[in-house]
């Protein structure tokens, strides 16, 4: 597991990233703050991203907002603040996990393997989405074709169903895409 550590306090970061590594991280990469935090986004893929709250220059939250709208990493957000407004920002920012200062062992790991395993789901929700969106496009196309073939060829429903089934085989082509071809013919 790769882990980028963003926390400007020296002797809580020293701690957090032996902590990571003890709990089995290849890799702890260490940052002082939100710039550092990004720039080093851009450098490799990262399994975690754990951010402090309150840094100089762009503060965690800000960085988790990056990190969530391009999908890059899970993020823990570790603070001092227990606040309802700064709770209500890591919501709104992405963060999968959050941790109250002092942090204990036990708890970073629960932190991060929930962290992990929502950020997982959620890339699979995201993938399920644009496959059943597809499928959906598809079938939708599939109708209006075979309509059309009703319509100008005379076919029965079943007729047009299975033209579009043949060609699909024959084009060695998704019966979406045979559909979306012969919308496409006339026009």
């Amino acid at each position: 597991m790769r882990v980028l550590l963003a926390e400007d306090d020296p002797i809580f970061r020293l701690d957090l990233a032996q902590m990571l590594s003890e709990m089995g991280a290849s890799e702890v990469c260490q940052c002082r703050n939100g710039e550092q935090a990004l720039a080093m986004l851009q450098e490799k893929k990262w399994d975690l991203v754990v951010l402090d709250v309150a840094m100089p220059g762009l503060d965690g939250l800000h960085v988790a907002g990056e990190i969530s709208r391009r999908r890059l990493a899970p993020v823990i957000l570790v603070t001092a603040y227990s606040d309802d407004q700064t709770i209500q920002r890591a919501l709104d920012n992405g963060v999968m996990a959050y941790l109250v200062k002092p942090v204990e062992e036990g708890r970073l790991r629960a932190a991060v393997e929930l962290a992990r395993a929502r950020f997982a789901e959620m890339l699979q929700v995201r993938r399920d989405v644009v496959r059943l969106r597809g499928e959906l496009a598809d079938r939708e196309a599939l109708q209006q074709a075979k309509e059309k073939l009703q319509r100008e060829k005379g076919m029965s429903e079943e007729e047009a169903y299975s033209f579009i089934r043949r060609q699909s085989m024959l084009q060695q082509q998704k019966m979406g895409q045979v559909a979306r071809q012969l919308l496409e013919e006339d026009k």
